[in-house]
């Protein structure tokens, strides 16, 4: 999103932004099951990542979907679109059940072990972020609204802060600046 806002270094974040996007995938796409672990190594030696024996597990997690999410929204890439048909078509094959999603306790695993548990923010920001990349509408313009960190969007509120204090706290003249504040019932402050 900081490289949206017009000012001299959003191409060099942007080219940031979209390499980190590429290395978040590449955890996807280089697994057996093309589930991410849990997190990785780097080895620089090789310039490459490892998965260390207590990360190999996935556990429906938003954070990659998410930031594909964002950057299609903003360069409008279809490969962004493209890398997440391809992480979903995988949660579709090894973690979907009779009723939900499950974590993957080995994502280097291809037997299709499965655990009995989906944690909440599957649904409600994983699933979300998905729907998201793939609505052609865009329900929910990034221009009006950002999400919370539980991906509930929340209204950009475009008025003065002042005038936003004094309707929230009842506030007629709402300058802190002052330190006179007078409340619209007759009290003080």
């Amino acid at each position: 999103l900081g490289a949206q806002d017009g000012r001299p270094n959003d191409q060099r974040d942007l080219a940031v932004a979209e390499g980190i996007v590429e290395t978040c995938f590449q955890m996807y796409a280089r697994q057996p099951t093309g589930l991410s672990p849990e997190y990785a190594q780097f080895a620089r030696a090789q310039n490459d990542f490892q998965v260390p024996s207590n990360a190999k597990y996935n556990i429906l997690r938003p954070e990659a979907i998410e930031s594909i999410f964002y950057l299609h929204y903003y360069t409008r890439k279809p490969k962004y679109r493209d890398m997440g048909w391809a992480m979903w078509q995988a949660f579709e094959k090894w973690s979907r059940t009779d009723s939900g999603y499950a974590a993957i306790p080995n994502v280097l695993d291809t037997t299709g072990r499965q655990e009995d548990k989906m944690e909440s923010f599957w649904l409600a920001e994983t699933v979300k972020y998905f729907f998201l990349l793939f609505d052609p509408t865009d329900p929910i313009r990034l221009e009006e609204y950002v999400f919370n960190t539980e991906a509930h969007p929340l209204r950009i509120l475009r008025q003065p802060r002042e005038e936003l204090l004094g309707r929230f706290y009842g506030i007629a003249d709402a300058d802190p600046a002052d330190g006179n504040e007078s409340r619209r019932d007759g009290g003080g402050t």
